[in-house]
């Protein structure tokens, strides 16, 4: 075919290859398609873009996945919404090298490796902790020393 090619098909149409299918297009494709699209893949699916990816989606997606899902993301990671929630069965685990930050207003909750830190102007130590519980540390009862332990220096810290 030398400039174009158009088929019309009035019925099914399929296409059966018993080795490889490629297709190599110079420019761009696209199909459009008025009714549902299905794709079964019965091994592996790898997809490969050498630069930005976008998904439109108008209404509702939905993902379900059978077993693991994993996100390796080499920078940065921005959500943007209007509600979160995080639904686990047993325990939901933030990990981070230096440092989570919450922030809801003027109000700052920073968990770093020097401490919990608090930004806020309306800062209520002995609030009821509505939702937050923990069990009492037993406590050891040690009936004599293992050891002599002297104490030359003590440091206080502000």
């Amino acid at each position: 075919v030398e400039k174009e090619k158009i088929s019309t098909v009035q019925e099914d149409y399929e296409l059966h290859v018993l080795k490889d299918f490629n297709t190599i297009v110079k420019n761009d494709i696209k199909t459009i398609d008025e009714e549902n699209v299905q794709i079964t893949i019965r091994n592996i699916l790898l997809e490969y873009v050498e630069k930005d990816v976008s998904d439109k989606y108008l209404e509702n997606l939905f993902i379900q996945i059978g077993n693991e899902m994993g996100v390796d993301i080499s920078d940065g990671f921005h959500l943007d919404t209007g509600e979160t929630l995080y639904q686990a069965g047993s325990e939901v685990n933030f990990e981070a090298a230096s440092g989570i930050t919450l922030k809801c207003g003027g109000h700052v909750l920073t968990v770093d490796g020097s401490g919990i830190h608090f930004k806020t102007p309306n800062y209520v130590e002995n609030s009821g902790n509505s939702g937050v519980s923990a069990k009492e540390v037993p406590k050891v009862l040690i009936e004599k020393a293992i050891k002599k332990l002297n104490i030359e220096k003590i440091f206080f810290s502000e």
